[in-house]
């Protein structure tokens, strides 16, 4: 049997080829190892086929000469007899999932489309309405071979997810053009692409998702040697010697760490990894450095300590003392944060812009609040009458609101309060904010 993995565009990123779909390359890998055929349309870095799928579901579907064309740009080798079609998709992408699936359909009708992915995993029973054979939640790979070799029945299942990763193989790289990914991501000068050390995290902030089943929650590491050994692979088959660590969260065992700095001679590889203050491994800090540890990225969220404090994450004074601990070590620190929080307002645009100028993070960036489907944050919204539309375009607004409703707990100013924020930190650090874009339910006017 053949898998036709389908990775859609991401035009709501600033690049959609900084970092491959990890998960897509894991799943093909343990495919091939069981006898299967495996293929990847990876549609990234396309602006024709993100503007062609990118379109409204029922702009889409109701245009037949779309359509047509959707169909078109399918490559004719993939409409083979007993295909399987695999698509995994984010929220920002669910759109381009439906509309993929309906010019499938148009050519073969009988063709099984199959999805998953984090949106999916929190609302697999709309995937299932809207037409999708079947709905895999969670992470597939212990589990996407066993429903192909059942005959892939209709419906939604829910995965185990794989608990000892040094069992899984090496994401199959080769299914993508690898090269065209490795200029994209910041980690000095240099190609760099990602690698997983770890999946899952066991905390609780209010906005990130909770639904993705079984041990996904849980923190699951690799042996540090494993990752040396797959480091060593892709520096001696694409000569890349700079890697972004996209882990939940990096390095919470602080043996797991330990061994890591071992296994890293000094000056050999480069890496970029994301961490919490409260989990950072202060007294390691100069033995990751020499482990060739350049930059940490912290989700700081807020510079004032209502919001943390609101949405369970940290506190300023810790948050203040793991960046100077990180320049102390000669390592530079990324913040990232977020607005629209409820409790968000003037006081916070100044406490945030006070605490960057006292902690002096070497980036930072700010995103506008999105309710990501499974978070106590989108089950509030809802509940507060919010009504996203994943049928929906992803816009570029130049005011950065995009089209993205406004929350329930949204005054009329704190669209501008944001932009007052993203305004302040470009003037900080002279450099422009990426225009981040947001999905379209109700426009903030129309509210």
């Amino acid at each position: 049997m053949r898998v036709i993995f389908i990775n859609p565009p991401s035009p709501m990123l600033l690049s959609d080829k900084g970092a491959p779909s990890m998960g897509i390359l894991y799943l093909a890998a343990i495919l091939r190892e069981h006898g299967y055929e495996v293929v990847c349309w990876d549609m990234t870095g396309s602006p024709e086929l993100a503007d062609l799928f990118g379109r409204a579901t029922e702009v889409f579907t109701q245009d037949r000469s779309l359509l047509l064309e959707a169909v078109s740009a399918i490559p004719d080798e993939f409409f083979s007899n007993g295909a399987i079609w695999a698509i995994t998709v984010t929220s920002a992408q669910y759109h381009e999932a439906v509309n993929l699936l309906h010019a499938i359909k148009v050519r073969d009708h009988a063709a099984k489309v199959i999805i998953g992915g984090s949106h999916v995993s929190a609302l697999p029973d709309d995937a299932l309405h809207d037409g999708f054979h079947a709905v895999i939640t969670g992470e597939a790979d212990a589990f996407l071979v066993s429903w192909l070799d059942q005959g892939g029945p209709v419906g939604v299942y829910h995965s185990t997810a794989p608990r000892d990763l040094d069992r899984l193989p090496f994401p199959a790289r080769d299914l993508i053009d690898l090269n065209s990914y490795c200029a994209n991501l910041t980690v000095g000068e240099g190609l760099a692409t990602t690698i997983i050390g770890s999946r899952g995290c066991p905390f609780s902030c209010h906005y990130c998702v909770r639904t993705l089943g079984d041990a996904a929650r849980l923190l699951r590491v690799r042996d540090p040697w494993a990752v040396h050994d797959e480091v060593r692979h892709l520096d001696h088959t694409y000569g890349i010697e700079r890697f972004v660590m996209v882990d939940d969260i990096w390095g919470v065992k602080r043996a797991w760490v330990e061994e890591f700095c071992r296994a890293f001679k000094p000056g050999a590889y480069r890496f970029r990894v994301n961490c919490r203050a409260n989990t950072l491994h202060f007294d390691l800090l100069p033995a990751m450095k020499r482990a060739g540890i350049d930059v940490i990225s912290f989700g700081f969220e807020s510079g004032d300590e209502r919001i943390l404090h609101a949405i369970s994450k940290n506190n300023v004074a810790l948050n203040t003392t793991a960046v100077h601990a990180c320049h102390d070590a000669g390592i530079a620190v990324k913040a990232y944060l977020i607005f629209g929080f409820a409790e968000d307002d003037a006081r916070s645009v100044e406490a945030t812009c006070r605490w960057i100028e006292a902690a002096r993070p070497d980036s930072a960036q700010a995103a506008w609040l999105i309710p990501l489907p499974g978070t106590p944050i989108y089950q509030r919204a809802i509940a507060g009458g919010w009504r996203p539309a994943y049928h929906q375009l992803y816009h570029n607004g130049s005011d950065r609101r995009g089209g993205m409703s406004r929350l329930p707990w949204h005054m009329d100013e704190t669209a501008e309060h944001y932009e007052d924020l993203c305004e302040w930190i470009e003037g900080y650090y002279a450099q422009p904010q990426p225009v981040v874009q947001c999905p379209c339910a109700l426009t903030w006017e129309e509210r």
